[in-house]
């Protein structure tokens, strides 16, 4: 069959969900990809993209920017879906479409998705990947900054609306976490992310001085978690262990971020590869508290084999169990006395990563990550029929 994706960036391969799944269903389907570039750099990676033919439209974050502030009058628009609203990008899915004649649309996040009606009269399918609107609620009321705050509360329920609409305009929608998939659902479909190749099981944890959290040190959750880490955690930490690091392993590490390297704290910006850190960590840190959908940077940990300390809705979202896989904690004292206990104990660290890696490869196996994707696309051509009927 003929899919079309529609993608508010480019899926190259630092996007690991929409990466992963675009290239398993090239491999099963004719694939075309109608994106939006934001920057030269991003649409250099232009041969990384999965798929059978590529169109990018070129974004404009200022005009990005704009339209997003605008959208603060009219209270029934997402602000996130009014960001990435390029008008080109309207305009190319309908070109695509009248060229292409796909027999499914797959539109990647929700932020996308205001364009469903650019599909025509095709079967849809809508890639949530998390529920966004947790995300702006937890914003609303655990970030640290004002401003973020009101921007939570006001784009929790816009983006709620927004999902909702969603869910009655597609035929499926997916989600990456279990917890995301009520027992009375019926067009939410949960497939899981790819994650790096799962490598063999692990002979011994690591061990070392080095505790690391990985992700983008520009994306706000991780940048208030971070800066968290160095401030409350870290000086509690080495005031016990002197000899403990942190590594915060991340592209464009925010100001605040950066003001905090030095010391017991390393910002190494873009890396290569995050897996070197990894392997030479005795702990990996999910400190994030507005999480939604799975933590790939968990996931990670897991298939790599270093131990997990995590909150417990990162926990929670993964579907993992404090003692079990990982270890969880809240606040900077319990925070610090996990990080300690994983540094301190050998046996500990390799209980849990057994488990973990147990855990990790029965729920991201490939074949079962590509049947759930294959499947559903199947479930949304069979209600796009009834419906049409």
């Amino acid at each position: 069959m003929k899919v079309l994706v529609v993608a508010p960036w480019l899926p190259t391969p630092t996007r690991q969900r929409s990466h992963g799944l675009i290239g398993m269903m090239a491999e099963r389907h004719e694939v075309s990809v109608v994106a939006v570039g934001w920057s030269d750099s991003e649409i250099a990676q232009l041969d990384s993209v999965p798929g059978h033919r590529v169109r990018v439209v070129r974004g404009s974050r200022y005009r990005a920017a704009a339209r997003a502030a605008f959208a603060l009058a009219r209270p029934s628009m997402s602000l996130q879906q009014a960001f990435a609203a390029e008008p080109g990008l309207r305009r190319a899915i309908e070109e695509e479409v009248e060229a292409f004649q796909p027999d499914l649309v797959y539109f990647n996040v929700a932020r996308g998705a205001s364009f469903i009606g650019a599909a025509g009269d095709r079967a849809v399918v809508v890639d949530l990947d998390d529920v966004r609107s947790d995300y702006y609620r937890a914003m609303g009321l655990n970030s640290t900054r004002w401003t973020q705050r009101t921007l939570g509360r006001v784009e929790a329920k816009r983006m709620a609306s927004a999902e909702r609409a969603i869910e009655i305009a597609a035929d499926a929608v997916l989600v990456s976490s279990p917890v995301d998939v009520p027992a009375d659902a019926t067009r939410r479909r949960l497939v899981r992310s790819p994650v790096r190749a799962l490598g063999a099981p692990p002979v011994q944890a690591p061990g070392g001085d080095r505790a690391v959290m990985v992700g983008r040190m520009c994306y706000d959750a991780n940048v208030e978690a971070a800066v968290w880490l160095a401030d409350k955690v870290v000086p509690r930490i080495t005031a016990t262990a002197p000899e403990i690091r942190l590594s915060l392993v991340g592209e464009r590490p925010a100001a605040a971020i950066l003001r905090r390297a030095g010391g017991s704290v390393e910002v190494t910006g873009t890396v290569a590869s995050v897996e070197p850190y990894y392997r030479s960590a005795f702990a990996s840190l999910v400190p994030v508290t507005m999480a939604t959908g799975v933590q790939l940077k968990l996931v990670e940990s897991a298939a790599i084999g270093v131990p997990i300390v995590a909150t417990a809705i990162a926990a929670r979202q993964a579907g993992i169990v404090d003692g079990v896989h990982c270890l969880v904690a809240e606040g900077d004292d319990q925070w610090a006395d996990a990080i300690l206990a994983l540094h301190r104990d050998v046996a500990l660290r390799e209980r849990l990563v057994q488990a973990a890696w147990d855990w990790v490869q029965a729920a991201y196996d490939d074949r079962e990550i590509s049947l759930a994707l294959l499947d559903s696309i199947s479930f949304a051509q069979q209600r796009f029929a009834a419906r049409d009927r």
